[in-house]
């Protein structure tokens, strides 16, 4: 499941279920035989060859403690003999928000404000004029019949742009297969999107008829737009408020007789920096010992992560 919409947003998995309320409820990842901690998403799905999930008490058995809430088992794909192949994979998707909320248009919210004052203070209808009960910049909108749907400051067409190049081939002795990914997402809301760049390598090499090493690296770099537009203010706001002043800069707060919902729009000018990078890397090396059938096999594994969240809201937000 996702906890909501917006771009590079990471998943919640569940295998066995909640098993705990204040420890962790994610399974453990495998990728090529080693354990990988950190958000699944920095690995290209389509670096994956295989994807096995161990949901029962083997997984226990095989990994312990760390196990306990499922183990997910990640085969990356590997290079084959032959020359060298080059691919390309090219997409691009359009978003759009599933549905919009009916809220009111300028009619209705003067019929709603007549009838909040008319039931809270007894007055009489014949006094709640939309002179007098909308704010002076509202009715100056009023009377020239100029209304804001605030979804449409809000919401926008979003896309998504996703570009991969790959090589892969071998010789008797050596196979190899890279990749280099980006993915571009505009989200659907202003001002909300990610940026991530996928690179992986896989090379495997025989030194002799015994020895086989292999060596593995997975690096991503994500970055996320922001902040976006604050959803709850827009719907607030009155039909006849402005998104702009008449300079046509931002209006911060719309509606002079109800400062409390500021312009949805007031801090998408702000500096905002979120950046996640990850580095995973994992070799081995397998010996085929003199008994038949039998091998020895040793891993190792190095993941690095770093994330760097900063933001800067000047007098433009």
């Amino acid at each position: 499941t996702s906890g909501n919409g917006q771009p590079g947003t990471g998943s919640t998995v569940r295998i066995r279920g909640v098993g705990s309320l204040s420890a962790s409820n994610n399974p453990l990842y495998v990728v090529d035989g080693v354990p990988y901690d950190g958000d699944i998403s920095a690995i290209n799905s389509q670096d994956i060859e295989s994807l096995t999930v161990l949901k029962d008490a083997a997984s226990n058995a095989l990994y312990g403690a760390r196990g306990a809430n499922g183990v997910i088992l990640i085969q990356t794909k590997k290079g084959k003999k032959g020359a060298a192949t080059v691919s390309y994979k090219g997409q691009v998707g359009f978003s759009e928000p599933e549905r919009r909320l009916d809220m009111m248009n300028g009619k209705e919210y003067v019929k709603y404000l007549q009838d909040y004052f008319h039931l809270k203070n007894g007055l009489n209808y014949s006094e709640l004029t939309p002179e007098k009960i909308l704010g002076a910049d509202e009715y100056a909108n009023y009377q020239a019949g100029k209304e804001t749907n605030w979804q449409d400051v809000i919401f926008r067409k979003g896309f998504t742009t996703n570009h991969e190049l790959g090589i892969s081939g071998g010789t008797e002795s050596t196979t190899y297969i890279a990749s280099l990914s980006h993915v571009l997402t505009k989200g659907v809301m202003e001002n909300t999107g990610m940026h991530r760049t996928n690179v992986s390598l896989n090379v495997t090499q025989n030194l002799g008829k015994w020895l086989k090493i292999g060596v593995n690296m997975q690096a991503t770099e994500k970055t996320l737009d922001g902040p976006g537009p604050s959803l709850e203010s827009g719907l607030k706001l009155s039909p006849y408020s402005s998104v702009y002043d008449e300079e046509g800069n931002i209006n911060f707060y719309p509606m002079t007789r109800n400062t409390l919902f500021s312009n949805p729009l007031s801090n998408i000018k702000a500096d905002y920096d979120r950046k996640f990078r990850n580095i995973f890397l994992s070799s081995y090396a397998n010996v085929d010992l003199p008994v038949k059938g039998l091998s020895f096999r040793t891993n190792f594994g190095y993941n690095y992560r770093s994330s760097f969240s900063g933001s800067y809201y000047g007098r433009n937000s």
